[in-house]
């Protein structure tokens, strides 16, 4: 094996390539590149073996090269050469007669497209489906371990929204769930219709998650569906001073609203809040004009 230390272009992110012959092919090289590294090497010449190949009998020479995904992300599929079985799934065939520089441009072009792949939103949005009803349930109880920071361990203890919440709410089409890469739940928000206003029942994000911005997409893409719906407003009990509470909904345009005006179907819901031992002197109704 053997490698060379070199510079390509400065404002593109520098990678590392590894060059070694391979035993059963001896004109044939691997690349294996993986980004975000400090160092970019190309390959010099692969060591050729003593033995004379025969004229007629020659290989054909080709160069591979292999893209190595970060950890944090999937493997990335480029084209399969499909007439050798050395070939993975994730290489690609490069002929021979290649001058060095095409070979580094193109590694340069495989990095880019690695470094645009990361560059994507997090976090994706899209409507609730049954296949995520089991994994909402973790996701809340996940959501809930910040108010251990606030003395409010209690609230660990109340239940999560059940199997049928959370099918009913999918099938009116009121649960937006926040996927991963990998459409893996990481949050959701749900919702019904009391008295011509939205209310929503929970909103949760994971708690290695919380803090990313994802709790305001949420928000965001709810509000932006009811509203096509015909919804005139949106409504929510919360905590009126934890930050991530009280604080958060005014800065996307939520106010307090008197439970008195609301009529009796809030007032239920405020009572069965009370009945679970959530400390109501602490909690308000608020809404938004959508």
């Amino acid at each position: 094996m053997c490698v060379l230390s070199v510079c390509l272009i400065p404002s593109i992110p520098l990678i590392h390539l590894r060059c070694s012959s391979h035993s059963a092919s001896p004109s044939v090289v691997v690349f294996e590149l993986q980004a975000n590294t400090t160092s970019f090497v190309t390959p010099t010449t692969a060591h050729q073996p003593t033995t004379q190949q025969p004229p007629t009998k020659r290989p054909q020479s080709f160069i591979y090269l292999r893209v190595r995904a970060p950890p944090a992300l999937p493997p990335t599929l480029l084209p399969t050469a499909q007439d050798s079985s050395f070939v993975s799934r994730t290489n690609r065939r490069i002929p021979r007669m290649m001058d060095p520089l095409s070979i580094l441009a193109l590694a340069a072009e495989t990095v880019q497209r690695s470094e645009a792949n990361k560059s994507l939103p997090a976090c994706t949005t899209r409507k609730g489906q049954l296949r995520d009803v089991p994994l909402l349930g973790p996701v809340a109880r996940s959501a809930a371990e910040i108010y251990r920071s606030v003395n409010l361990d209690n609230l660990l203890d109340l239940p999560t929204l059940n199997r049928f919440n959370l099918t009913s709410l999918i099938d009116a089409g009121h649960l937006w769930v926040a996927v991963n890469r990998w459409d893996e739940p990481v949050g959701f928000v749900g919702g019904e219709n009391i008295g011509g206003n939205f209310h929503i029942v929970e909103i949760s994000v994971a708690h290695q998650h919380q803090g990313r911005g994802i709790g305001k997409m949420l928000m965001a893409r709810m509000m932006e569906d009811v509203k096509r719906e015909g919804f005139r407003a949106t409504t929510l009990m919360t905590y009126r001073n934890i930050p991530w509470n009280g604080p958060f909904y005014r800065k996307l345009g939520f106010m307090e609203v008197d439970l008195s005006e609301m009529g009796y179907d809030y007032l239920k819901i405020w009572q069965h809040e009370g009945s679970l031992g959530l400390d109501m002197g602490q909690r308000c109704l608020m809404g938004r004009i959508l």
